[in-house]
């Protein structure tokens, strides 16, 4: 799908997104959901800290809506 061009299409593509990386930390097993990663933030450790981010974007954000 090319880039959205109107807040409708915005918020479409966004829950597309927001589903498939749902289903591919629901695919990940309790090891690899507790694995420590290396990324390049220095910041974020495991999946646990990625999904407290991405809340915290989204917290941010419908604050503004």
């Amino acid at each position: 799908m090319p880039r959205p061009k109107n807040r409708d299409e915005l918020l479409f593509l966004s829950n597309v997104n927001y589903k498939k990386l749902f289903d591919l930390v629901s695919s990940f097993s309790d090891e690899e959901i507790h694995n420590e990663y290396i990324f390049d933030n220095g910041r974020d450790k495991n999946i646990r800290d990625i999904k407290e981010s991405i809340f915290c974007c989204i917290k941010i954000y419908s604050s503004f809506c």
